[in-house]
């Protein structure tokens, strides 16, 4: 994660995800080699977003933490057993 020029980069989907959700303004996606970054309008209130998704205070993280465990089901090749 960087801050450059009142802009935030993230690489991670789902911070991006949730810091979308919780009203940051997206910008655009920028490539560095293989790896893609998510570009939000930066300053105070991006520290204020991840703050508060990293604390999990609106259970976005936790609603998609669910999505990652549920896909990762999906995609498995064992049988789900109560796995999550």
């Amino acid at each position: 994660m960087k801050e450059k020029n009142e802009e935030f980069r993230i690489d991670d989907l789902y911070v991006a995800a949730g810091i979308k959700t919780m009203g940051l303004k997206f910008i655009d996606i920028e490539q560095e080699g293989n790896r893609k970054y998510f570009i939000f309008e930066g300053g105070q209130q991006v520290q204020e977003k991840l703050s508060e998704y990293l604390q999990d205070k609106n259970k976005i993280r936790t609603a998609l933490n669910n999505l990652r465990d549920l896909k990762g089901l999906l995609f498995s090749r064992g049988e789900c057993k109560n796995e999550i």
